[in-house]
């Protein structure tokens, strides 16, 4: 699945026009596997839901493919070669990710010190999240990517892909999983949709500074909670 979509990516990043727009109730995949605990942890949440292991299996014996990480780190090179990029959060996507990480913590499937690891993780990943706003580019590539925050609620990661008049619409399933299609209804259903969240959304990128400002403290008060 991750090899189609990287390959998919190589074909769509050939034209100037390529563009993405996605929704994110998780930490967008493609930043995430930067973190080798991030992604260890949504790996063992994708197994614990999909396969249901009786007993089950704590995270620190979930085995992360290495193919898995090289997928998602090429998938995020492709994505800051993306002319522009757009981001919709979650407005509680830091609080049900901490909520989510307590629980497993409390029933030992996750250890202290993975929980320890992954609170650092997540305090980089909200200062390389930050640098993105404030600069409003990808430091790597100089491409735009705007960052919004959802003020309704979203109910699952939403992806559209556009190049040179072709586009891909994908619904992000089971945590890791997804359904995308080609065709021309669903693609403006969802072009549309987006049009619409982004007008009920919070614009936190370069400009908007103050609502930046905030936003930030308060995830970073959300992710305290891992420490207590």
């Amino acid at each position: 699945m991750y090899e189609n979509y990287v390959h998919v990516l190589e074909i769509f990043q050939r034209d100037p026009s390529f563009a993405i727009a996605e929704t994110w109730t998780t930490l967008p995949f493609p930043i995430c596997y930067k973190y080798p605990l991030l992604t260890q942890f949504y790996i063992f949440k994708w197994y614990y839901q999909d396969h249901n292991p009786m007993p089950a299996l704590p995270m620190e014996e979930i085995h992360v493919d290495k193919e898995i990480v090289l997928y998602g780190r090429e998938s995020l090179d492709m994505f800051m070669k993306a002319g522009e990029t757009l981001y919709i959060f979650s407005q509680d996507l830091f609080e049900n990710l901490v909520k989510d990480l307590i629980f497993f913590s409390d029933i030992r499937l996750i250890s202290k010190e993975s929980m320890q690891g992954i609170t650092k993780e997540l305090e980089e990943f909200l200062d390389y999240l930050e640098e993105l706003t404030i600069r409003g580019t990808y430091k790597e590539t100089g491409n735009k990517i705007g960052i919004y925050i959802s003020e309704v609620e979203i109910d699952t990661n939403y992806s559209l892909i556009e190049s040179g008049g072709n586009y891909l619409a994908m619904l992000r399933t089971l945590v890791m999983t997804s359904a995308a299609t080609t065709d021309d209804i669903s693609y403006q259903h969802m072009k549309n949709w987006f049009t619409a969240l982004k007008r009920l959304s919070t614009h936190i990128s370069v400009s908007g500074e103050k609502e930046r400002i905030q936003y930030f403290k308060a995830q970073r008060e959300i992710i305290k909670k891992l420490k207590q």
